[in-house]
């Protein structure tokens, strides 16, 4: 409980021992409460959700689920945000507690085919408190929590964790078919080529990763279209994934970077 200076309000909570809490008088920052909270834990996973959360029926059977699949600890497991709007899935069933249709969210729920994904830093999310511990859960520089979720990514790439359930979805970004190519289309044709699934509106890309990618034996062929952007794009996905890629017309990197290829190598 995050600045509650007078625990009396809070007696629901204070006389049921099924709780166990953190109390600050102070806002201490969400970065900061999370990792107080996370000393009382005595079971071997952090889950993080918001009090504000609702959970589908059955969530917590997807999850063992997803967790028997795994090799080792390396995971990091999010569910899927389900809202009114600016969700990953959009579906209204009402905007309140008080006009919150539970049938309707469970019957929606049972019917969703939306597959497992790959990158998200979503809440509600599952960590094995060892990985917690180990890269030292969020990082309070980021009080009050703002810019968190991101860094808590990266730190979890740093261990060397590969396993990002969720989903990459970038808005408002149509103006990008009206560069010197359509910068959406051709970014679809490369990720295609690589065997990862995607999707494209008038403005937007949806990117529907994969614990692995198959990079043997497989060229992505590039028409830049003149387009610089288009051309860097493909060395820098060549470089990350390890896949051999064949750029046409090269030399229009050039135009706005001149020593790209050398600080690539570098």
């Amino acid at each position: 409980m995050n600045e509650k200076r007078d625990l009396k309000e809070h007696d629901v909570i204070i006389n049921n021992n099924k709780y166990q809490f953190t109390h600050s008088k102070t806002n201490i920052g969400l970065c900061s409460s999370i990792k107080e909270a996370s000393k009382l834990i005595k079971n071997q996973y952090v889950l993080y959700a918001h009090d504000d959360m609702y959970f589908c029926k059955n969530w917590d059977i997807f999850l063992t689920d997803e967790i028997n699949k795994q090799d080792n600890n390396s995971y990091y497991l999010t569910g899927t945000n389900v809202s009114t709007r600016h969700g990953l899935i959009n579906f209204d069933c009402g905007s309140t507690y008080l006009d919150f249709d539970e049938k309707k969210f469970q019957d929606f729920c049972l019917q969703d085919q939306t597959p497992d994904l790959q990158s998200s830093h979503w809440a509600p999310h599952l960590i094995h408190k060892e990985l917690w511990d180990q890269i030292g859960g969020f990082s309070e520089e980021f009080n009050p929590g703002d810019g968190s979720d991101p860094d808590f990514c990266m730190k979890l790439w740093k261990q060397n964790v590969r396993i990002f359930k969720g989903v990459s979805k970038f808005k408002n970004i149509g103006d990008l078919k009206h560069k010197e190519s359509n910068r959406l289309l051709e970014s679809k044709k490369i990720l295609v080529q690589a065997g990862i699934k995607c999707k494209t509106t008038k403005d937007s890309i949806i990117i529907y990763g994969q614990s692995k990618i198959e990079t043997q034996n497989k060229l992505i062929l590039t028409k830049t279209k003149g387009d610089h952007r288009i051309c860097m794009s493909s060395v820098i996905f060549s470089l990350v994934t390890g896949m051999r890629a064949k750029i046409k017309n090269f030399e229009t990197v050039y135009t706005s970077s001149p020593s790209f290829l050398k600080i690539m190598k570098s």
